[in-house]
């Protein structure tokens, strides 16, 4: 609960749980159709932040790889071009050389604990209210 004591890091790190446990939502979604995914690959801005990567790792229970790739977009429109040119041998090949790993997260089991009880109570919030307000 916030309270008077509540700081605005205090308020950054609820936004950054919450949108984690968002995307366990959506993560256990996708695994429920196309199977289990092992790994979650991280990009773009939230990808510069070893905090909310470790989060992210502690709530999804997988391992969060972190890019180095500022430009990801432009980065994967290089991989393919290379890929067809024949500068790479393959699209994987490309696609390791044009976003290199930067750091990999695993999740730790103590914290994965606590977020997993939190997780069930968001789930049951979420479950409660998603037919409110067209949410």
């Amino acid at each position: 609960g916030i309270t008077l004591e509540t700081t605005k890091y205090d308020i950054y790190r609820a936004l950054m749980e919450g949108t984690s446990y968002e995307m366990r939502v959506n993560l256990e979604k996708m695994e429920s159709v196309s199977g289990k995914v092992n790994e979650i690959r991280a990009t773009g801005g939230g990808a510069t932040s070893d905090i909310w990567l470790q989060i992210k790792a502690d709530i999804l229970g997988k391992a969060v790889t972190a890019l180095n790739a500022p430009q990801v977009g432009a980065a994967g429109t290089a991989a393919l071009a290379g890929a067809a040119i024949g500068i790479y041998g393959n699209i994987e090949t490309a696609a390791e050389k044009m976003s290199p790993v930067r750091r990999v997260f695993y999740p730790n089991p103590e914290n994965a604990e606590i977020y997993s009880g939190y997780y069930k109570k968001y789930a049951g919030f979420y479950s409660a209210i998603k037919g409110l307000g067209g949410i």
